[in-house]
């Protein structure tokens, strides 16, 4: 994971919420707050737990920053059942088939990761198939977009 997202840097307190969250910043004060000038593998896990739900809001800058930070947090925690991280996490990361609108937000925050950092996300989604039960277009959301980057075998 640290290797993968080793270029991931703080993007900056400007840079911090996503442009689609930008209009409800003022209810996002705490989250920005929290984040700003903190080192991206360093999120206290306070703050991870209570702002669980977070990562969507984030610019992809910033969402490229904090995910590492998440993704440790939800496997050390996957079996905890009073965390929230690690099935909202795995969710997040699951193209959406459903919402509208979704694609595009999921889009945003995707593209930004290189190809290596794509497979550190898959392998973390294979490991938490086996830990939250993920619901059936989960699977098919996987096998579409995320497994296309597994190496080769």
């Amino acid at each position: 994971m640290e290797s993968a997202f080793a270029d991931a840097s703080y993007p900056g307190d400007e840079l911090l919420a996503s442009p689609r969250s930008r209009d409800a910043r003022w209810e996002l004060r705490d989250l920005f707050g929290r984040f700003a000038r903190v080192p991206c593998t360093q999120v206290p896990p306070a703050v991870i737990e209570y702002h669980y739900d977070s990562l969507p809001f984030l610019s992809p800058l910033a969402y490229k920053c904090f995910l590492p930070a998440y993704i440790t947090y939800a496997i050390d925690h996957a079996h905890d059942s009073a965390s929230n991280v690690p099935s909202f996490l795995t969710y997040n990361l699951i193209l959406p088939t459903d919402l509208e609108g979704s694609p595009e937000l999921f889009r945003d925050h995707k593209e930004p990761l290189s190809r290596e950092q794509s497979r550190a996300v898959l392998l973390f989604l294979e490991a938490m198939r086996e830990v939250v039960d993920l619901r059936g277009d989960a699977e098919e959301a996987i096998e579409a977009y995320w497994k296309q980057l597994r190496p080769a075998q």
